[in-house]
């Protein structure tokens, strides 16, 4: 283990530094929200005029990394002694990546996704057959590869320099390669106060998406009608359950919610699949499979610089990328946590194409249904309510089925689980984070960052809505984006190294 820093005490500047930076950006978000909104907004416009094509190579290129990583002859390298076992089993650990990963949102846009983009396409003609297949092929390019390959190549990196080179459990760990020792010193203090940042902000926006989704749910079921303070109550209170889980640690709380989220997930994909067409889906499932592989490539690099949709990338591909970057310190941290004792190759499939694959067939499922009854004119209001209010769109789509109380009152608690275990999932990292890699740090400060979250998410829903979190989001990736391609490069560099030396 390395003398340069003690895993088991407080990281003060990174500790403190970060909460003052946090609490003075929610400040001022408070204090000038108009101010703060037009700057966001600025910067946004600018990153989408100037820098969608870097966002776009920097995604690819990752990709590429973890392909190379998976399939080479690095892909057999434990992920710490020879002779360690995994600590949590296959199913456990795909329930913790998947919830942590992508829960909420899968709930949030399954329907109002596709629907979105087959009524208005970047490109073509809408309500076609040629937008719908442009639809699913979209949405599976913002949700596949390339977003579950940001969250495998950072915590590949980390877990790799931890579990075999005994460095901190911490993300200032993927740049060891490139700066050496001074990841122990103030750059890397600089490293994992941003990681902290980016991930309070970019679990925000995942927790008010989960929040207006389950007012949504609570107004459809109930005829109830949420305020701004209702949410501000709802974050405060599943916040409180997080906190609980985040407490009790990853072998109790997080690995049980985990697997009854996942349970509860596939039992409400399999109920709409035995209640809507079952083979026509099935037989969609593999057919946008294949257009998503056959076109990826082509979808990677796609910028429509000839159509001179910049408005389109900014609120949709730019918006994703950006999205997946400010969860990759907190996802991959988490990754990272739970991946000693597997391989290389077994952490990079089983992070990237297992949980790909479930998206797929969940985006089938959900959004091809939709489309065919907008086509269909099954409900014609489910494209107005999907149009107008998209944290409504599951439960409008649900309305088509039989039992529709008893599928929302379930939708309504999978989005409150997977609201708890990203909440309780983003404690631990980033008490992980404040204390020197700390692989379980104390109880006060997973309460201290989870209720800062909740905080986060709540004021920053109250004073500019969905629109300045996600705002935040596109520009503190930027950065993200650039250690990113660092860390991929460093660890290619190490185990280059390393193999000509014979080690």
């Amino acid at each position: 283990m390395t003398d340069k820093m003690s895993r088991h005490s407080l990281n003060k500047p990174v500790f403190f530094i970060s909460s003052m930076l946090i609490a003075s950006l929610l400040s001022l978000a408070a204090s000038f929200p108009d101010a703060m909104s037009a700057l966001f907004t600025l910067l946004v416009a600018m990153i989408s005029k100037y820098l969608g094509w870097f966002y776009a190579l920097t995604v690819t290129v990752n990709l590429g990394f973890a392909s190379f990583f998976c399939f080479s002859r690095f892909g057999s390298i434990k992920l710490g002694r020879e002779d360690s076992k995994p600590e949590f089993s296959f199913s456990a650990w795909l329930a913790m990546l998947f919830a942590a990963g992508m829960g909420t949102g899968l709930m949030f846009f399954g329907v109002a996704e596709p629907v979105i983009h087959f009524a208005s396409p970047p490109v073509g003609d809408s309500g076609s057959l040629a937008s719908a297949r442009q639809a699913m092929q979209i949405t599976f390019l913002h949700w596949g590869f390339h977003a579950w390959a940001i969250y495998a190549v950072i915590g590949l990196s980390i877990a790799y320099f931890s579990y075999r080179h005994e460095q901190p459990l911490t993300f200032r760990s993927c740049l060891y390669p490139l700066i050496g020792d001074r990841v122990f010193g103030r750059a890397g203090h600089c490293i994992d106060i941003f990681a902290i940042v980016g991930t309070v902000f970019g679990v925000a926006t995942a927790l008010a998406i989960g929040v207006l989704q389950i007012s949504s749910g609570l107004q459809y079921l109930f005829n109830w009608q949420p305020a701004a303070l209702t949410h501000s109550l709802l974050i405060f209170v599943i916040t409180g359950l997080a906190t609980l889980s985040a407490v009790s640690g990853l072998d109790k709380g997080v690995v049980i919610l985990s697997r009854l989220n996942l349970a509860l997930a596939t039992a409400l994909l399999l109920l709409i699949m035995a209640l809507g067409p079952t083979t026509e889906l099935l037989n969609l499932f593999i057919q946008n499979t294949g257009l998503y592989l056959s076109g990826i490539i082509e979808q990677s690099f796609n910028l429509y610089a000839y159509q001179n949709r910049n408005d389109w990338l900014s609120d949709w591909t730019l918006f994703y990328w950006s999205y997946w970057l400010s969860w990759s310190p907190f996802v991959g941290m988490f990754i990272a946590r739970i991946s000693k004792g597997r391989s290389v190759r077994e952490m990079i499939f089983g992070t990237i194409v297992v949980p790909s694959a479930l998206t797929f067939m969940w985006f089938t499922v959900f959004g091809n249904t939709s489309i065919s009854a907008v086509m269909g004119n099954t409900d014609s209001s489910l494209a107005t309510v999907v149009e107008h209010h998209e944290s409504q769109a599951l439960f409008a789509f649900l309305e088509l089925f039989p039992g529709f109380q008893f599928l929302s009152a379930l939708s309504v608690l999978i989005v409150a689980i997977f609201f708890i275990t990203s909440a309780d999932s983003c404690a631990i990292v980033m008490s992980i984070l404040s204390s020197n890699g700390e692989e379980s740090p104390a109880s006060w400060q997973r309460v201290f960052w989870s209720t800062l979250s909740g905080i986060a998410a709540a004021l920053l829903l109250l004073v500019g809505g969905l629109k300045a979190l996600e705002a935040v989001t596109i520009a503190s990736a930027l950065p993200l984006s650039l250690i990113m391609l660092l860390t991929g490069y460093g660890l290619l560099r190490v185990l280059v190294i390393k193999e000509k030396a014979g080690r």
